[in-house]
């Protein structure tokens, strides 16, 4: 008999692997050339979907990118052409909308990662990712958040898989005064 942690690895592996499936292979090629082709990535969300946010904008730096999380001390003025990249599973939180309506004013290119199309986010935005699905298992926007992560860090692998080198490059990138 199944243990209630097997029941509850297997829950979240049988809704978070079809819902990652789904994404839209077009969207996702078209997120990943265009966050390629940005100067500057600037990354917010609120809540969860604001740590997803925080651990994609350290990915992107460590590829060698500029990045930055909105919100940070240390996050200089974004320039006319940046982008910033909003992860919101609503793609309606108020505080989200604010800055990407000031972004969108500061001349900047928006991209939004949600949960849910037809968004006001995603009405504003150059370009969109919509991934997760409803979940009955999961509390709240787990599924957004975990799906929006792993959407994240394999845009990251597609921009760096034809570099033998970034990993070395990552590395020396990482951290160190922990």
């Amino acid at each position: 008999m199944a243990s209630e942690d097997d029941i509850a690895r297997q829950t979240i592996l049988a809704e978070i692997v079809p819902a990652f499936l789904a994404v839209d292979p077009g969207a996702f090629s078209r997120m990943g050339e265009f966050l390629a082709s940005m100067p500057a990535l600037f990354f917010q969300g609120q809540g969860r979907s604001g740590l997803v946010a925080r651990m994609a904008a350290m990915r992107f730096m460590q590829m060698g990118r500029v990045a930055y999380v909105v919100g940070d001390t240390c996050t200089p003025a974004a320039q006319p052409g940046d982008a910033l990249v909003t992860v919101s599973g609503s793609g309606a939180t108020a505080v989200g909308l604010t800055v990407a309506r000031r972004a969108r004013e500061a001349g900047m290119k928006l991209a939004a990662i949600v949960h849910l199309p037809g968004s006001p986010l995603e009405a504003m935005s150059d370009v969109t990712l919509t991934v997760g699905a409803p979940t009955s298992a999961q509390f709240g926007g787990s599924l957004f958040e975990q799906c929006a992560l792993l959407v994240l860090d394999a845009l990251v692998l597609a921009q760096t898989r034809a570099d033998p080198a970034v990993h070395a490059r990552m590395a020396a990138r990482h951290a160190s005064l922990e």
